[in-house]
């Protein structure tokens, strides 16, 4: 599909018809809404496919090390071994014989180390998850995956570095959200084919000059608003013509005015935003959030904003009057001005 708000909106379709033929169950908690597949539907699953070679699904058992070798069968496409106690992998268990996995997910395990040749014989790998998980590198063998779309690394708070990405050129989806990386991974400027990168990350010490506009299908990107050596700049947005989830911080109104600027001019619309000018950031989840820390002359026109707070910025007199930029603010839900003298 060519836009994530088609996906999203699909995603949602599936989903209501798996509910309504009680495949799936919602659950709401206080924190989320989510669905879930029934025990007895999921039993009565697992038991249909339990002969066949090509799944293996061992989630929530509280194994403590990798499937015996002799487990991981020649066929095998599909890996499930998430939310375990598995520490990490022992040489000899490690498998051999994954010519056709595609997809393995490892998440919520308190894995700390990978052998380096645990990828190399997982050529087809196209899904690779390893959040919440304790690692602190990852193998130099991932580099080798060369049909790899999704690496999902968020909330490995251990994680400092990763081997260079050159040849990932599959890749769409890279999340290394909460990971504690002080540099952009190497050779990310040559996975043009990257459609979400989230570097929420508050050690990252720059994003280099250069890298974003290569990043041309890029449609979600995050940054984290609270690092102060991470700044968006126009210029490098510019190229970004697919973009419709942005979350970052402009170091200055100017900077700012000018993307709004390109927004305009190109009649692009973000689909979801948190955008902050300056360095202190205050907001409450919107879709559409805009926090202002700065001095100075806005001329944006944020018709769609949802949610507006306004820190110690002298220079406003009134978002009301003709010449207020916030005129046009025809949506806003949520106000906040703080510390605004005059």
């Amino acid at each position: 599909m060519s836009t994530r708000q088609e996906m999203k909106d699909k995603g949602h379709v599936i989903l209501k018809k798996l509910e309504d033929n009680c495949s799936l169950e919602n659950v709401t908690t206080p924190f989320s809404k989510c669905v879930k597949m029934h025990d007895a539907v999921r039993d009565k699953a697992l038991s249909i496919t339990s002969m066949n070679l090509r799944y293996m699904v061992q989630a929530g058992l509280q194994l403590e090390k990798l499937p015996k070798e002799e487990q991981w069968s020649p066929d095998i496409e599909k890996v499930s071994l998430m939310c375990n106690s598995i520490t990490e992998y022992s040489v000899d268990v490690l498998p051999t014989k994954c010519q056709l996995l595609t997809t393995l997910l490892l998440q919520r395990n308190p894995i700390k180390k990978i052998p380096n040749p645990f990828f190399a014989n997982m050529p087809c790998l196209s899904f690779l998850n390893f959040s919440f998980t304790k690692i602190e590198s990852l193998p130099n063998s991932i580099s080798e995956l060369k049909n790899l779309t999704k690496l999902l690394l968020c909330g490995c708070h251990e994680l400092r570095d990763l081997p260079c990405l050159s040849m990932l050129q599959e890749l769409k989806k890279l999340d290394l959200y909460g990971t504690k990386i002080e540099e952009v991974p190497e050779g990310m400027d040559m996975l043009i084919k990257l459609s979400y990168l989230n570097l929420e990350v508050s050690t990252l010490k720059e994003i280099p000059a250069g890298l974003l506009p290569k990043l041309v299908h890029l449609q979600h990107l995050c940054l984290d608003v609270e690092n102060e050596k991470i700044s968006l700049k126009a210029e490098e947005m510019e190229p970004l013509k697919k973009l419709e989830c942005l979350t970052g911080r402009f170091e200055d109104i100017s900077e700012f005015n000018k993307f709004i600027s390109s927004m305009q001019q190109s009649k692009k619309n973000l689909i979801k935003y948190n955008l902050l000018v300056g360095s202190y950031n205050m907001g409450w989840g919107r879709d559409k959030l805009v926090t202002i820390d700065w001095e100075g002359e806005l001329i944006m026109h944020p018709i769609e904003m949802q949610e507006l707070n306004i820190i110690d910025c002298d220079y406003l007199r009134s978002l009301v009057d003709d010449k207020s930029p916030f005129k046009n603010a025809i949506d806003l839900r949520f106000c906040i001005i703080w510390d605004v003298k005059g």
